[in-house]
């Protein structure tokens, strides 16, 4: 799954532990949906430590020559 959950029709941006596992089971997979838990035991037993997704605060950059002009 190196594609965006949008590209395989998720309302989504970051990949979910049930997004994963609605997609394993479109993919052929998995046999039927586990649960979000045994998911994630999978995945670490595969050697994948699974996160939750964050949120990054970005700052806008700004040109140097304003900000040598500001100081």
């Amino acid at each position: 799954m190196h594609r965006p959950p949008r590209d395989c029709g998720f309302q989504t941006s970051p990949w979910m532990l049930d997004v994963r596992v609605k997609q394993s089971v479109r993919q052929g997979w998995m046999v039927r949906p586990v649960s979000i838990e045994t998911m994630r035991q999978v995945l670490s037993r595969l050697g994948i430590n699974w996160k939750r997704a964050r949120r990054w605060i970005t700052r806008s950059v700004v040109p140097a020559t304003k900000t040598a002009r500001n100081r």
